[in-house]
């Protein structure tokens, strides 16, 4: 029988919380990018001498790619600074699980990416920083509310936070349970 393995609680609730790109993510990148760089240097010796037109082309690609890459770097500096300027927590929608979350985030997040996620549980007072991976990024159905909502699933190695984090549903499925029981128990007539 073949199961798909599924979250055992997921609860909808209301964090401090920010999230920022990993530096995990950049450094990947970065590494990638200078391993193309390296190969290109050495297959460009290899051709040895060119044309000069041809040279001329190379140039304006060698010109053209640092272009690129200068932008991509600026923007990436743009939303890391966006999104970190003050470092401040802000009341978010979230829906919690075993395996992940979801939330809404004013600012896109590229999916597949690495990202940390700063929040603060208070029905168990503690802060907590747990790294995941962005499985979608959608904008938000609510017009009053522009943004992205972002579903992450947390990386392996990290089960204290993830139990920590079921404490604090657990926590605040016991309290609803203690709410409704109170409100049956003033709804039942006395004898």
């Amino acid at each position: 029988m073949n199961r798909k393995m599924r979250d055992f609680y997921h609860i909808q609730d209301k964090l401090s919380l920010f999230w920022r790109y990993s530096r995990q993510t950049t450094a990947s990148n970065d590494d990638k990018s200078l391993l193309v760089d390296i190969e290109i240097a050495r297959r460009k010796e290899a051709l040895g001498s060119v044309s000069a037109s041809l040279q001329e082309l190379i140039d304006l690609y060698e010109q053209k790619i640092s272009l690129l890459q200068s932008q991509e770097s600026d923007k990436r500096l743009l939303s890391y600074a966006d999104y970190n300027h003050a470092r401040k927590k802000a009341d978010t929608e979230v829906t919690l699980s075993s395996s992940g979350m979801g939330f809404f985030s004013p600012i896109r997040a590229e999916e597949t990416a690495r990202v940390q996620i700063d929040m603060c549980l208070y029905s168990i007072p503690c802060e907590l920083l747990i790294e995941a991976t962005v499985v979608e990024c959608r904008i938000s159905p609510d017009s009053e509310n522009a943004g992205y909502w972002l579903r992450v699933r947390f990386e392996k190695g990290q089960q204290k936070k993830v139990d920590l984090i079921s404490a604090h549903v657990a926590a605040l499925q016991m309290e609803k349970l203690s709410r409704e029981d109170k409100i049956a128990r003033t709804a039942e007539p006395k004898t």
